[in-house]
């Protein structure tokens, strides 16, 4: 069960991973590919990213999406090439997606 806690965590959690986009532009082949190169920070915006994507594809498809999303099996690259049947158009660029989806959520 989600506590009080819980929610203002996942909310500290999406500003900082902003925080860190915006200090680093190259962040984003790293981290969507599920690496985590450059200590502490950078691993934390590998698990803001994953909880970002989760909340996308419930947002957009529901636990119904959840479910097939975690059938997906392969790289991380691939499961990202992936990502727009679960939550919709996301561009030729899924590193602007995934700056835009990051800001969106920070101000949620």
């Amino acid at each position: 069960m989600f506590t009080i806690d819980t929610f203002a965590g996942l909310r500290l959690q999406r500003r900082l991973l902003r925080d860190l986009q915006i200090a680093q532009d190259r962040l984003a082949p790293h981290v969507l590919g599920g690496e985590a190169p450059g200590g502490a920070s950078v691993t934390a915006a590998l698990y803001a990213t994953n909880g970002l994507i989760i909340d996308a594809i419930y947002r957009r498809s529901g636990m119904a999406g959840l479910r097939r999303f975690a059938m997906l099996h392969g790289e991380p690259a691939s499961l990202v090439a992936r990502l727009s049947e679960f939550v919709g158009p996301i561009g030729p660029d899924v590193n602007a997606w995934w700056r835009a989806e990051a800001a969106a959520a920070a101000r949620r």
